[in-house]
């Protein structure tokens, strides 16, 4: 710190110089400049650090590897159709399910398949139950491209009988996907519950 005049006038003089000297350095704060009051938040941002303490999710950055990550991830395909009510089904074709869960538009219900949209492995089960009736000699079979792919046992001939076929089916882009039962029979429908379906899940890409 410099010594002090001894003199009355140097001293006026001395604390003037130090006042003009206070003066420009106080004109010359970036808060002064910027019209910012001179508080935490206020040297935040002159920092450009405005953002430090309340930056929005969607504002986050993320490291190139965490964005490729991000990127990889596919939607999983899935499809299942559904007869709610009680209808007649034919032997040996197609079943036209009527209540579906179709999120890709696959399903073509003028030839009653489901078109695979994304190629890989793909879990399906198909499920069937018939009325009073009790026919004999029902089957379930699954068909990838109009062949019998995934095939269950024969259910037997009582009032309300059914059985269920499951398996896993590589798919390929366009690949079809059908169920038929061997035998013409009539749903038994216990609505809102599914017991004649066919569903799918994509499980590997």
């Amino acid at each position: 710190m410099s010594k002090l005049p001894e003199t009355g006038s140097s001293l006026v003089g001395y604390l003037g110089r130090q006042k003009r000297s206070a003066l420009r350095q106080a004109q010359s704060s970036p808060f002064v400049r910027s019209g910012i009051t001179p508080t935490a938040e206020g040297a935040a941002s002159i920092a450009s650090l405005s953002n430090v303490d309340n930056t929005a999710d969607s504002a986050k950055p993320v490291s190139t590897a965490q964005a490729a990550a991000i990127l990889a991830i596919k939607p999983t395909t899935r499809f299942k159709g559904s007869l709610l009510s009680s209808v007649a089904v034919a032997g040996g074709a197609n079943i036209a399910f009527a209540t579906l869960d179709d999120p890709a538009s696959g399903w073509n219900s003028t030839s009653h398949y489901w078109i695979c949209p994304v190629a890989g492995t793909y879990v399906l089960m198909g499920s069937i139950k018939q009325n009073s009736a009790g026919v004999a000699s029902m089957s379930i079979n699954i068909h990838k491209n109009g062949t019998t792919a995934i095939a269950g046992p024969n259910c037997a001939a009582v009032a309300y009988g059914g059985g269920t076929a499951t398996g896993y089916l590589r798919l390929a882009i366009g690949d079809t996907v059908s169920m038929q039962c061997g035998t013409s029979y009539t749903t038994q429908s216990d609505s809102p519950a599914d017991n004649n379906y066919l569903e799918l899940v994509q499980v590997q890409f």
